[in-house]
């Protein structure tokens, strides 16, 4: 049966980042910072990863929706302030790892597609300008 949303969760949540924070804090050790976005301090990535052997990630999850034809659209949705933040953060060097999916739920194979993705250089550019 799949899984629904409760009420107040958002599907990003449930599908995409909930399944990825758990998938990299118990089979890899990542420790996973939630970040509190409010009135005075949004546009911030939803995580900050840290682990004992590799750099630190800032981490966004996105959840793709599926276009008309049925295939998965890599047009994220990104807050006005993201919008503004996150440029800045990249032009002074600091690297944003988009993890995007449309249900990682349980989904093995695509979790560890995109946990490879926090090896890549960081993909932030290419969701928040469309460059696939």
């Amino acid at each position: 049966m799949p899984r629904k949303c409760s009420r107040g969760s958002q599907p990003e949540t449930v599908f995409v980042a909930e399944p990825f924070v758990t998938f990299c804090t118990n089979r890899y050790g990542w420790r996973c910072h939630k970040t509190h976005g409010n009135l005075y301090s949004s546009g911030w990535p939803d995580y900050y990863f840290t682990h004992a052997e590799y750099d630190p990630r800032w981490v966004e999850t996105k959840l793709l929706r599926l276009s008309t034809d049925g295939s998965l659209s890599h047009n994220c949705q990104f807050t006005r302030a993201q919008k503004v933040r996150f440029p800045e953060f990249m032009a002074h060097g600091v690297g944003i790892w988009i993890i995007a999916h449309n249900n990682l739920v349980g989904n093995i194979k695509a979790l560890e597609e995109q946990y490879r993705v926090l090896f890549r250089p960081p993909n932030c550019y290419r969701y928040l300008y469309h460059t696939h």
